[in-house]
This record gives C-alpha cells, structure tokens and sequence, in this order.
C-alpha cells in the first residue's frame, strides 16, 4: 500500500525544543495514510485541521495500529469526532500512528502540525 512519510521541519518548538513535524496538502481525492513520526518515544497531541476555503467537504480518520500494519494496508481506522465537515475545522488529537482524510466533494487542504 502506499502511504506518506511526515517530515520534519528545520524549527525547533521554542518552548519545549522539541522538533515541528508538518504536514500539507491540497486534497481533492481520499488520501493515502499519513505516517506520524514516533517522536522518539515522547508521546504527542497532533493538531490535525481542515482549511475549506471554497467549497469544499471531507472528514478524517487516524488509526492507532502499528506502523507496520498500517503500511501493509492491515490497519484499523476510527473516524475524527469533528465527522464530516463543510467548513474548517481542527482536533487536537492524542499519540496516533497515521492519519487520513476522506474526500467527499470539492477540495479543502489538510494540516498536520506538532511540536
């Protein structure tokens, strides 16, 4: 299965020192998972937010399966409390393994950020 490796920025978290992982796309079709980076054992919230600057609707899922599972295509996926949304939106999620976001119309543009 394909899937999409985060990267990491070149900033450190002024506060904490800790690394920025990000993560952007304009999105017009159901995404390939997004790999969250481990963080070197140190557990994470993500901010996981939906700009809709036109028109434009999706939702997310993210999945708390081993990284492995979830590249192989073997994951389990749970849908985002914020269901499907018309206009932007963001949660802060607990340490996940992957996120996705599900296409439904339009197109919206999908961050991921952390610290």
């Amino acid at each position: 299965m394909d899937y999409i490796e985060m990267t990491e920025n070149t900033q450190s978290d002024k506060v904490s020192g800790n690394p920025i992982w990000e993560y952007s796309a304009v999105i017009d079709a159901t995404t390939n998972p997004v790999i969250i980076p481990d963080g070197g054992g140190v557990a994470r919230d993500w901010l996981i937010a939906i700009f809709v600057p036109l028109a434009g609707s999706g939702s997310i899922e993210y999945s708390l399966s081993n990284r492995e599972d979830i590249k192989a295509g073997t994951g389990k996926w749970r849908p985002w409390e914020n269901g499907t949304v018309l206009a932007s939106a963001d949660d802060l999620l607990g340490p996940v393994n992957a996120i996705r976001c599900i296409y439904v119309s339009g197109s919206f543009i999908l961050e991921v950020t952390a610290s």
